[in-house]
């Protein structure tokens, strides 16, 4: 039975080769002003060091769940492990690279409670690779709905938490990309909204080598969520899916000046350095 005044949130973590970022992903959960969670992690068949980074952690704290998964499946296979396994009343995602502020938790939960929602989700600042500079904010709208959803996934993974004695476990398909935006739809189904939290509550890493970097490969994805998984009719998919390439084009261009700009600040700052000795 859930503890109703102290609810237990499982933090859902999948983890494929990130011992680089897995420790501090770890770090910014212990942080939590939250105290009542669960944080449950699934190697996705790594082939790196990341487990032994886990299972130090562990040694000091007892909330680490560790799973693994016989070979590299993906990860919506890895998230799915640990919704079988969670015990939590909420669920929460946060990637194995990605970060919370301190009251993430506390705050994102008292945002439900306070307005009697099912799910919500935040704000979010995008770092460079080694975490060390924002490149862009993503302040997200006051609330989303399934049909807004169709034309603009606007849910950061690592920003979202929902109540599943309200919408129930809901599980991931088997899609290589755009996983969690199908599970979010099939949330919304259920909730019919989702709220917005203004607040930057969660920090996203960019990394060179990020699958979801591949816009062709998620424009593919984009595709066969609305027409496979949604079972829209081609005109109406094509409707959707052009709305999408539009947004989703601008926000990137103006993601890649931001880079740019970053990438030439901190050159520029070397070689004044240098000029300086």
């Amino acid at each position: 039975m859930h503890d109703v005044d102290n609810p237990l949130v499982s933090v859902i973590t999948p983890m494929y080769n990130c011992q680089d970022y897995i420790g501090q992903t770890i770090a910014s959960v212990s942080k939590q002003t939250w105290p009542h969670w669960e944080m449950l992690i699934v190697d996705d068949g790594s082939t790196d060091a990341g487990v032994a980074v886990v299972n130090e952690y562990m040694k000091n704290e007892p909330g680490i769940r560790l799973f693994s998964l016989p070979a590299n499946t993906g990860a919506y296979a890895a998230r799915n492990k640990a919704i079988e396994h969670a015990r939590g009343r909420y669920f929460a995602f946060l990637d194995s690279d990605d970060l919370w502020l301190p009251e993430f938790l506390e705050y994102s939960l008292n945002f439900l409670t306070r307005n009697n929602l099912a799910m919500c989700f935040s704000s979010y600042d995008m770092i460079t690779e080694d975490g060390t500079t924002v490149i862009d904010q993503v302040i997200v709208p006051d609330e989303t709905t399934y049909t807004d959803m169709l034309k603009l996934n606007t849910i950061g993974c690592s920003t979202c938490i929902y109540d599943t004695e309200q919408v129930g476990k809901v599980f991931f398909r088997n899609l290589p990309m755009h996983e969690d935006h199908a599970c979010w739809l099939e949330i919304l189904k259920k909730t019919g909204r989702a709220v917005g939290i203004k607040k930057i509550l969660s920090l996203y890493r960019i990394r060179a080598n990020s699958l979801s970097r591949n816009r062709f490969k998620a424009m593919q994805a984009r595709w066969r969520v609305l027409r496979e998984v949604e079972n829209l009719g081609l005109l109406k998919a094509s409707g959707y899916f052009c709305h999408y390439a539009y947004l989703g084009e601008q926000k990137n261009r103006a993601v890649l000046k931001r880079e740019l700009k970053t990438k030439l600040t901190s050159w520029a700052r070397r070689l004044l350095s240098r000029q300086a000795m």
